[in-house]
């Protein structure tokens, strides 16, 4: 089974070197508790409608500039809250059917970056909007790494989004961000498998 070596991440304030971790069993040997999400103390995460919706419900704070509100601890907080909200349910869809053993693990995301902006920005300009994580399990019991890939790039194009195409599950509340949590949980999914086979990610060896 090939390794494969996951970028240098800065985590947690901690350096870590880049580490390999085989994809050696099978997920099938797994049983999903639940799913976390994580981000690098460098992490730049942007989603137009979840930081529509914190002014929205703030009203005292109307007054003060997008820019401004987008960079308050608490504004940030609620936005990776929102990101949880939509990338969880679509990896639960995806990967609990196929874990159905009895080692109990937890799916860990650490996020990178995601990108989602506004509706008419992404029409009038063309912009695609994307998400980079680290994709990880992690044992329940002892804690160890089973098994990580990453950094996975998931992205969806607006015009494609505009015309019409892959019927995707409506999981959250924001459009942009249900598709991006979808093709991240498809890309893990594919990831994952084809290494475990001995294929690279993209299905090739």
């Amino acid at each position: 089974m090939r390794l494969r070596v996951l970028c240098t991440l800065i985590f947690s304030g901690v350096l870590a070197a880049c580490v390999s971790t085989p994809v050696s069993t099978p997920l099938s040997k797994f049983n999903l508790s639940q799913v976390i999400v994580r981000y690098t103390v460098t992490a730049d995460y942007q989603v137009a409608d979840f930081e529509r919706e914190y002014k929205d419900q703030r009203t005292d704070l109307a007054t003060i500039s997008k820019i401004t509100l987008a960079s308050t601890p608490e504004s940030q907080a609620y936005v990776r809250g929102r990101i949880k909200d939509h990338l969880a349910p679509h990896l639960e869809r995806v990967f609990r059917p196929r874990m159905t053993g009895s080692r109990a693990v937890t799916i860990e995301v650490r996020v990178l970056k995601v990108f989602v902006p506004g509706k008419l920005r992404g029409e009038l300009v063309g912009e695609g909007f994307y998400m980079d994580a680290v994709f990880a399990v992690i044992d329940d019991v002892t804690g160890i790494e089973l098994m990580a890939y990453g950094p996975i790039h998931a992205e969806t194009d607006e015009a494609i989004t505009l015309i019409g195409g892959e019927q995707i599950p409506n999981l959250g509340s924001s459009e942009r961000m249900n598709e991006v949590a979808y093709y991240f949980s498809k890309k893990a999914l594919a990831a994952i498998e084809n290494e475990y086979r001995g294929f690279g990610p993209d299905g090739r060896f």
